[in-house]
């Protein structure tokens, strides 16, 4: 369920930018694009109502939208950024409360699921879903330290996404640090004006440790196997980290100051807010990944998680990698299993929690059969990543005195069954529980045993 769940949202994204503003040509923006095109244009009548349809851009400003990313050294006085972003404009509708209300209203019942709202809520709903998508538009990056080589040669794709890698000379040797720049949008007609947006970037040594992180489930508190409540903690529940994860990281940091941490997810790219801003009242300084929006190529649409890793990991070749994730979300295995076979001295050791031991409501059933059993952890609670053992075995990996998970390694406890046969399994234990909702009928009570539960009567803002 997990990865249909992200795809609809995906999905979501690039029906919400059907409506674009044309800066400037676009390069061929693939078959599968093409394909897709009629479904997503009809699909956005309904999900937006009337909140995009004749509805002037706020002030005509076109924004741009970028999150922390990372950039290597690339000789004594020179760095190459990783840039990375999408533009879009916002209709003056966009900000109303109400019109995001009834945009989730509508994504809710495109699932089939009821969600009834007696009393207001604070809406999370980022206004980047109800926006346009600015394509053919250039970029300029304007750095207030050292000085571009050249201007970014990249623009905007078909929905607004672009990603370039340019070099800035320092007028000081290069050291590890956070270097910011003016990052705006170009060549767009009148009378749109383009809106200048700090783009943040953190100079990595070409040594060290790296963890990459997945967020949902592990990081932060998702139930992401739950079509409903991942729905509402995605789009309508504050940032919610599982468990004491924030404990362990901060222990992580502190042991090893220089970790470069990386927090990748599947998410679409226009939920970056929501999820950097989490992340960094939770947990330590970082970089980010989210799921572009670019349906150009199927590969990095079905699997993103393994694209920017791969990306991270060929940027910086002298780099040790820690691989963190959940056994709930299947391209985390998926992801993890390709990198370690292609890349065995990168990555050290594979630390997966064991979401079955604490969640019985979890229908899905891990496949662990491509994953390195002698490089992999199982862990069920998150206190079991800051005892004292552990902390050494980091501690050993990032000064390069130990490889692997140093004798903490579990294996697949029995979870490698194969795709096949994890497949069927999880699909019997969904189909089981779906029926035993049904039976119950309208009286069943709203509880984990029944995920599947398409009607919520009183919706409940957490604390």
């Amino acid at each position: 369920m997990a990865p249909l769940l992200l795809l609809l949202l995906l999905l979501v994204r690039t029906i919400s930018a059907a409506l674009v503003v044309q800066c400037g040509n676009v390069l061929d923006p693939g078959t599968l694009s093409t394909v897709l095109r009629p479904a997503i244009h009809v699909a956005q009548s309904f999900l937006h109502g009337n909140c995009s349809h004749n509805q002037a851009l706020d002030d005509n400003v076109l924004r741009i939208a970028t999150w922390p990313t990372y950039a290597n050294i690339s000789s004594e006085m020179t760095v190459t950024l990783h840039l990375i972003g999408y533009g879009y404009g916002l209709p003056l509708c966009a900000s109303d409360p109400a019109q995001r209300a009834e945009w989730y209203n509508r994504l809710a019942r495109l699932t089939g699921y009821e969600i009834v709202m007696n009393r207001p809520v604070p809406f999370l709903v980022p206004r980047d879903y109800l926006g346009f998508s600015v394509a053919g538009a250039g970029l300029t990056l304007s750095p207030p330290e050292g000085r571009l080589l050249s201007q970014p040669q990249a623009s905007t794709a078909a929905y607004g996404h672009f990603r370039s890698w340019e070099t800035l000379q320092l007028a000081v040797p290069a050291a590890p640090g956070l270097l910011s720049s003016n990052l705006s949008l170009a060549g767009c007609p009148a009378p749109y004006l383009a809106r200048t947006q700090t783009s943040r970037h953190r100079i990595i040594a070409a040594k060290g440790l790296t963890v990459v992180s997945d967020v949902d489930d592990t990081l932060r508190q998702s139930e992401i196997w739950d079509f409903r409540r991942g729905l509402q903690r995605t789009f309508l529940y504050p940032f919610t980290p599982w468990a004491s994860m924030p404990k362990a990281f901060a222990q992580w940091h502190a042991r090893i100051p220089d970790t470069h941490f990386h927090y990748t997810s599947d998410v679409p790219e226009t939920s970056h807010e929501y999820y950097v801003n989490g992340l960094t009242q939770w947990y330590p300084p970082g970089t980010y990944d989210f799921r572009a929006i670019d349906v150009s190529t199927y590969a990095e649409l079905m699997n993103s998680r393994y694209w920017n890793v791969r990306r991270l990991m060929e940027t910086f070749p002298q780099r040790r990698f820690i691989l963190l994730g959940d056994t709930s979300t299947a391209t985390n295995m998926e992801a993890y299993g390709r990198l370690a076979k292609e890349y065995p001295d990168q990555v050290q050791c594979i630390i997966l929690r064991n979401v079955d031991a604490t969640v019985p409501a979890n229908w899905g059933r891990p496949n662990l059969s491509l994953l390195p059993a002698d490089k992999l952890i199982l862990f069920n609670v998150s206190t079991e990543l800051y005892r004292k053992r552990m902390l050494n075995v980091l501690e050993d990996i990032a000064s390069g005195e130990l490889s692997g998970c140093g004798g903490l390694q579990t294996g697949t406890a029995g979870m490698d069954v194969g795709g096949w046969w994890s497949g069927i399994q999880s699909y019997a234990t969904a189909a089981w529980r779906l029926n035993m909702c049904w039976m119950l009928c309208e009286g069943r009570p709203d509880k984990q045993r029944c995920a599947f539960d398409r009607t919520e009567r009183k919706f409940k803002v957490e604390k």
